[in-house]
């Protein structure tokens, strides 16, 4: 083993600024990966000017990339300048290159299409017929549930000189969870995940997911949509889990369909296999109507709002609720802020806006709904019995709050509206987070007004999240006590050999 236990960053040669920010990576990463291009410039003296940590070498096939022989001579000269040398399991493994790279310098990979474990398995048989430091499985999925095959593999290895991860983005959570399955290290491709080289997002990647010192993990939750791997949910609720001590991780699924996760009994098999059970999803745009119809119950709220963004599992199905309100209320009351007649202004008729209008609504304040698109604002404010304005109407001033609930501001450029006309003394909830602060938050802080940001309400969101999941863990394990006690009792009975079993 080369000692590579940590994370592996991989940048690309020819981005010279992800090659400067190198200096200053933090404690927990083993390595530097540097990809390159045939035509690359893969001269490691560049990055040895700002970190001495082992450098890997990776040649990256292209289709258009030449002869082997070209890219042999290549890896040849790398060998000369880099720490590790990666070879591609299919191709590099011939004798000359062999010879010149000893084991100890050595990383076998294979990146290819999605399989079953079963033939990464054979794949791996076959690299290890060469030694080498380390031993590297990434395949691709096409779709979240041809993600399980490099975990399955794991599982059955106890090694610690495999890492094998799916390379999609729905496959995120393979590279996050591996360390749990026994991998050594963690690879973090700049250009696939949202981190880029920045020191403090790699520090909060190893944190986030404990990958130091990973444990195990028999909990899987997990926040579903397109912004998924851009959430800040994992971070939360896995600070969270660590403090009391459960065996659980929060992760990221990208652009996944909820019904893929829920309605899928292929999934909970192959969840099964690796002893996790799946108990709860948040749900970002644009799944939160979905989330609501594939769920067996609902809360009231999510019922109003015809939007969950949060499905908790019990033995009989999916349960879907909302937290978008909370989020809100507790932020105004926390400022012991009173609504009960108080002019409130909701941007936005998705989801989130529709929830939180009917939350304001029900603890007295005069709501409006505004919405760019009049004619779906019209048909949700009717729903909710609350006014409604287009937005191009909207007038700012004549409200006491104002809640932006669309994406308009993560750009860090545009705002839903002028914030020159917001009313003095108003208070400005903004929903939406991200690396910098929105040009509403900013605008309405420079005026001295009360601001509430996107943090503030997701952190509030997430408690209740918490809370919610935690006793629905708990109530499922009482619903398997009774079940399994109805099992045994029956078949003390004489009703037949009926087995023990959990819930579906």
């Amino acid at each position: 083993m080369s000692g590579l236990t940590g994370l592996i960053v991989s940048l690309s040669a020819a981005d010279a600024s992800m090659v400067a920010a190198t200096e200053g990576l933090p404690e927990g990463v083993a390595a530097v990966r540097l990809c390159a291009d045939a035509d690359d410039d893969a001269d490691p003296r560049h990055i040895r000017k700002h970190c001495r940590l082992p450098l890997i070498c990776n040649l990256r096939r292209r289709g258009d990339a030449g002869s082997d022989g070209a890219r042999h001579q290549r890896l040849l000269e790398s060998a000369r300048q880099f720490d590790l040398v990666e070879l591609d399991a299919d191709s590099d493994l011939v004798p000359h290159l062999l010879s010149a790279i000893e084991p100890s310098r050595r990383l076998i990979s294979w990146q290819g299409a999605a399989c079953d474990a079963a033939t990464l398995a054979r794949r791996l048989a076959a690299m290890e017929q060469v030694p080498a430091a380390l031993y590297v499985l990434a395949p691709r999925a096409r779709r979240f549930a041809e993600t399980f095959a490099p975990l399955h593999l794991l599982k059955g290895l106890a090694r610690d000189d495999v890492v094998a991860y799916d390379t999609s983005p729905a496959g995120f959570w393979t590279r996050v969870i591996a360390p749990s399955f026994g991998a050594p290290a963690v690879f973090v491709d700049a250009a696939e995940t949202p981190i880029e080289s920045d020191p403090g997002r790699i520090t909060a990647l190893i944190d986030d997911y404990d990958l130091l010192a990973p444990s195990p993990v028999t909990a899987l939750y997990a926040i579903v949509g397109c912004s998924a791997l851009r959430s800040l949910s994992p971070r939360l609720h896995n600070e969270k889990y660590r403090r009391s001590g459960r065996a659980a991780m929060f992760v990221p699924i990208p652009a996944t369909e909820p019904a893929e996760l829920c309605d899928d009994p292929a999934i909970d098999a192959e969840l099964a296999h690796l002893n996790l059970d799946l108990r709860g999803l948040t749900v970002v745009a644009p799944f939160k109507e979905t989330a609501l119809a594939l769920a067996q119950s609902r809360s009231a709220p999510a019922e109003t709002a015809g939007s969950a963004n949060l499905l908790l599992r019990r033995a009989v199905g999916w349960r879907a609720e909302t937290t978008d309100p909370q989020g809100v209320l507790d932020a105004l009351a926390a400022r012991g802020v009173p609504l009960r007649g108080v002019p409130a202004v909701v941007i936005g008729c998705g989801g989130a806006g529709r929830a939180i209008a009917a939350a304001l609504r029900d603890a007295g304040a005069s709501v409006t709904l505004a919405n760019r698109t009049p004619r779906a604002g019209r048909i949700c404010a009717s729903k909710l019995s609350v006014r409604f304005t287009p937005l191009e109407a909207l007038r700012p001033a004549a409200y006491s709050i104002l809640v932006n609930a669309t994406p308009v501001g993560a750009d860090g450029v545009h705002s839903p509206m002028d914030p020159r006309e917001l009313a003095p003394n108003s208070i400005v909830i903004d929903l939406v987070y991200g690396p910098g602060v929105t040009p509403l938050v900013t605008a309405a802080r420079d005026r001295g007004l009360t601001v509430i940001d996107g943090l503030e309400i997701l952190d509030h969101q997430v408690r209740h999240q918490y809370e919610r999941m935690a006793e629905f863990d708990e109530m499922r394990e009482r619903e398997f006590d009774r079940s399994y006690r109805f099992h045994f009792t029956h078949k003390a009975q004489g009703y037949g050999e009926l087995a023990a079993v959990g819930p579906d």
